[in-house]
């Protein structure tokens, strides 16, 4: 085994600014400048916060408004995007407005109806505080953004990275292990060797996978196909000894970062309604922890009670705090990947 680095992608909202006031003076006809507000006036927001949206000042017909850069683009439901905004209000004394870099047609109405001020930069302006609602087109998008990796393909490709144990292995024993259908490793097999990311090979009378790609160049090769397993993030009160712990807590226990007040488990979407031990709450001050919604099983890829780090680095590589960047290079500094 040999220990390799990888580097950190830091997150880029500067292009989504860029993005906001080339669409603005299309609209608007005016020239907009902004300015990215220093830490310390973020100083007293809660952490969660601060890493969710970087805020920009920019003056609209002569009001200073905050526009709140979103940093993921995992889904929130309205109402907890209206009480984020509701903090950076009172906390800033200044009018805000969210920042998307794409959003649902049926998510655009709901924030509409509750009167939260939004900018999807070339598609739609809502800011009710300045009488603006400008409407223009919104793409129908597709469930699988074109390039990236489908989520089975994603947990098979990771699980290689992770145990070297997909090489050689039928696609049924796979699908088993993976809890996917056989149908579902089959497409998978075909993706991966269609991104020439693994081949394909007859063993008999079954089909196996192989990685001819070291670790660290599949991973490299592969990372720009790959995405952040979060769907959802939820305020949650009850036991979580039966959850994998994740976020900024999991990185903590990779890491020499300090972890969160409130700790944050990780669950696949599909098995929360299950989880009769757990209740979602609507107020922060509320809730006993954070629970991440995946689009995966996150055991499937760990044998402890701590997310794995390779979905951990992809949950967390937007995350606009340094001392989360430093930690996550720490972690990946220290992967002692299983095949050189």
């Amino acid at each position: 085994m040999q220990k390799r680095g990888i580097k950190v992608r830091m997150a880029n909202t500067a292009d989504t600014v860029e993005a906001l006031v080339s669409y603005l003076k299309s609209l608007l006809g005016q020239r907009f400048k902004t300015k990215k507000l220093p830490k310390s006036k973020l100083s007293g927001l809660p952490v969660y916060l601060a890493r969710a949206y970087v805020p920009y000042e920019i003056v609209l017909f002569g009001r200073r408004l905050i526009a709140l850069v979103k940093v993921s683009d995992v889904t929130e439901s309205p109402r907890r995007v209206a009480r984020e905004i509701a903090h950076f209000h009172r906390h800033l004394k200044r009018d805000v407005f969210v920042v998307l870099e794409r959003i649902e047609s049926w998510n655009r109405q709901r924030l509409i109806k509750l009167g939260i001020p939004f900018a999807v930069p070339g598609y739609q302006l809502y800011l009710p505080m300045l009488l603006l609602d400008l409407r223009e087109r919104f793409p129908r998008r597709s469930f699988t953004d074109k390039g990236q990796l489908s989520w089975a393909g994603q947990v098979l490709l990771l699980r290689h990275l992770l145990f070297d144990d997909v090489s050689e292995r039928s696609l049924s024993s796979l699908a088993e292990r993976l809890d996917y259908s056989a149908m579902t490793m089959s497409k998978v097999a075909s993706e991966l060797s269609a991104c020439e990311l693994a081949t394909t090979s007859k063993a008999g009378r079954s089909k196996v996978v192989r990685f001819p790609l070291s670790n660290i160049e599949l991973w490299q090769r592969a990372l720009p196909r790959l995405r952040s397993p979060v769907f959802k993030r939820l305020y949650v009160r009850g036991d979580n000894s039966s959850l994998c712990r994740a976020g900024v807590e999991a990185l903590s226990l990779r890491s020499s970062l300090q972890p969160d007040d409130i700790p944050t488990c990780a669950v696949r979407k599909a098995l929360f309604p299950k989880l009769t031990n757990l209740i979602e709450v609507y107020d922060e001050f509320e809730a006993e922890l954070f629970v991440e919604l995946w689009h995966y099983n996150p055991k499937c890829l760990t044998n402890s009670t701590i997310v794995d780090e390779l979905s951990l680095y992809l949950a967390l590589s937007n995350d606009p705090d340094e001392r989360v960047q430093i930690a996550l290079e720490q972690m990946m500094e220290s992967l002692q990947w299983s095949k050189a």
